[in-house]
């Protein structure tokens, strides 16, 4: 396995926010599909576990999944509300990709258990809020390795 860098990891992780911010205000606006509101949770997903890696990897550990990587970034702005998106993105892609029955309703995606009593509904405003999250924390993984904390 080779060892990324924390810089590679937090390209990678710009990459993403990128692509997802395209997805979410130039992709969506043109199609109204909430299937690219999966596409976007898919990219604010790997970019939480980028720049997340990237903390743990500058502060010394290997071969550390993104859910345990957040311990070694408590102490970086807006973690815990990271760790809270990743933790969503996670359950809600996994239910998503699993899912018996998935549709959509107006402007949303929804995916439901086969008895539809149990329902996830991927909005617009869900996905921004997300994205807004995930900036800050990838912008705060940045400033957290340039100064060497």
């Amino acid at each position: 396995m080779i060892a990324l860098s924390p810089n590679s990891l937090l390209s990678d992780a710009n990459r993403e926010v990128q692509a997802a911010d395209h997805v979410l205000s130039a992709v969506y606006p043109l199609t109204r599909d909430p299937k690219a509101l999966v596409s976007v949770m898919a990219h604010e997903m790997r970019a939480l576990n980028s720049a997340v890696q990237a903390i743990a990897v500058s502060r010394g550990a290997e071969h550390v999944d993104a859910q345990h990587a957040f311990a070694f970034a408590t102490h970086v702005a807006h973690a815990k509300d990271a760790k809270a998106v990743h933790e969503r993105l996670t359950r809600v892609l996994s239910d998503h990709e699993s899912a018996p029955v998935v549709f959509t309703r107006g402007n949303a995606r929804v995916i439901a258990t086969s008895e539809f009593t149990d329902l996830t509904t991927v909005d617009v405003s869900s996905v921004t809020h997300d994205l807004a999250v995930t900036k800050s924390f990838v912008h705060e993984a940045h400033a957290h390795i340039a100064l060497g904390r």
